[in-house]
């Protein structure tokens, strides 16, 4: 079945009704700690007697070496899939599943930043338009 502009646009909007929200483009503010399961990002967040963050830290080292988390960078590209505040859930750019990361992580806003303008006009500006 060979798709129109029309049905694909409508295909597009049902799927968003189906799914609640949109999701849209954002990028890492600081490298942050994700993790595919909310709760094990929750309880890294909740680990009580942890001024200074050090296990913390720990704590999302040994999830990290076991699969369970991963680090993102500060400026990686990723969308927002799910929003349960404090944290979302985000999809890096160009992956499949979702991981969950404090929301105060990301800029909803980045910078643009136009590939191949030489310098001339182009550049990084904030915002999206």
């Amino acid at each position: 079945m060979k798709l129109t502009g029309l049905r694909l646009g409508a295909l597009a909007s049902a799927l968003l009704v189906l799914n609640g929200e949109a999701a849209f483009g954002a990028a890492l503010k600081v490298a942050a700690p994700a993790c595919a399961d909310e709760a094990t990002l929750r309880k890294g967040y909740q680990i009580s007697g942890d001024a200074d963050g050090a296990k913390a830290a720990a704590y999302f080292k040994g999830q990290i070496d076991a699969g369970e988390c991963q680090q993102l960078a500060r400026g990686q590209e990723v969308t927002v899939d799910e929003r349960h505040e404090p944290l979302w859930c985000v999809r890096p750019s160009g992956g499949l599943d979702c991981f969950w990361t404090l929301a105060k992580a990301v800029d909803l806003n980045p910078p643009i930043v136009s590939k191949g303008s030489g310098g001339a006009g182009g550049g990084g500006r904030k915002g999206r338009h």
